[in-house]
């Protein structure tokens, strides 16, 4: 069967442009847009999907990656803020350098041809999210740093008194 190219999500008034440009190429066929996406929307798109693209400019921390990859689909995606986290390259997706359409169309290409590839990245992906994106690591993590945090604040404090002449 023919690949299509889903385009989804919450933000439907930032597809108008994408959509005029596929009409405009003639891929009305291969292209499909599910504007203002519902979370049960994103879910069953993440489950049907050979891999997911995260082509952004700017990504804080890229939940809709997490939850491709939580759904065991490789990603691949640009190489800018919280993404080069969140995708180990080579193992769990690809990145590639931002508003760079030919890396990016070649890191498909190739996951598209080499299935296998794609399915063990997939399966890296699901095991990456189980393994550094729970509740209980992100509550471990936050501990962490708030210790770091009040044991820095604890050792300023001390050096302030002892240099006020209030430490012995």
């Amino acid at each position: 069967s023919p690949l299509t190219l889903v385009i989804a999500g919450r933000a439907g008034w930032l597809f108008e442009p994408i959509f005029k440009e596929a009409a405009r190429l003639g891929l009305g066929q291969s292209v499909r847009f599910f504007a203002n996406a519902s979370d049960d929307d994103l879910l069953a798109l993440y489950a049907h999907a050979h891999a997911f693209v995260c082509p952004s400019l700017y990504e804080g921390f890229g939940i809709p990656p997490l939850e491709a990859m939580a759904c065991g689909r490789p990603v691949v995606g640009s190489a800018v803020g919280g993404i080069t986290f969140t995708i180990a390259d080579g193992e769990t997706g690809y990145l590639v350098p931002p508003r760079d359409p030919e890396a990016l169309a070649d890191r498909l290409r190739f996951l598209l041809i080499h299935r296998d590839m794609c399915r063990l990245m997939g399966g890296r992906a699901r095991a990456r999210i189980e393994e550094e994106f729970t509740w209980v690591r992100a509550a471990r993590n936050t501990t962490a740093l708030y210790r770091q945090v009040l044991g820095a604040q604890e050792i300023e404090s001390h050096a302030v008194s002892t240099a006020c002449g209030g430490g012995s």
